[in-house]
């Protein structure tokens, strides 16, 4: 259907431009993006700021983050993540009975950037200041909720400084991965 709707979108583009002489494709191009973004997403239904206790019987995740410097440019960051299966959403249906699953969120100075569906990102130099920044990364259930434990969410911090040799100031976690 969503397909179907984008074709007319374009149809029509073409039927305007000939009839007003100017393309108007342009002015579809925004709409057109946000439909197919945010498409099967219920707006009403994401809990992006709301959190929820991990489930008993599920073993606790533990996640810790590492950090390089790229080659090339900006930064490669890890997640260290264990008793969590970090996927994206169509792989929800598809549950370990002892596991909780999800995403993570990514934080950059207080800013959510982007979902992370898998353990290496790479994280381009223009996420950052120059000087002191802060990673943060949240372990999210598939409707977005942040996960507890204790009332704690999952989660770890980096507290960097792009500006020195020694990237990494501080590297904390609310449920540390256990060597």
């Amino acid at each position: 259907m969503a397909k179907w709707r984008s074709n007319n979108r374009v149809l029509i583009s073409v039927i305007f431009s000939g009839v007003l002489g100017m393309p108007i494709t342009p002015l579809l191009a925004d709409s057109m993006h946000s439909a197919h973004a945010h498409q099967g997403e219920d707006r009403a239904c994401c809990h992006h700021d709301e959190m929820v206790a991990l489930p008993e019987g599920l073993k606790i995740p533990e996640l810790s983050l590492l950090l390089f410097r790229d080659a090339v440019t900006g930064f490669n960051l890890h997640l260290n993540i264990r008793n969590f299966e970090l996927e994206s959403p169509e792989y929800a249906a598809v549950r370990h009975e002892e596991l909780a699953q999800g995403h993570a969120h990514l934080f950059i100075n207080g800013k959510k950037v982007k979902r992370l569906y898998g353990p290496y990102e790479h994280l381009p130099g223009s996420y950052f200041t120059a000087g002191e920044n802060e990673i943060k990364v949240t372990l999210n259930n598939h409707d977005h909720t942040s996960l507890t434990v204790n009332e704690k969410p999952l989660s770890a911090t980096l507290k960097i400084n792009t500006e020195q040799d020694d990237l990494v100031i501080s590297n904390e976690s609310t449920s540390p991965v256990h060597e």
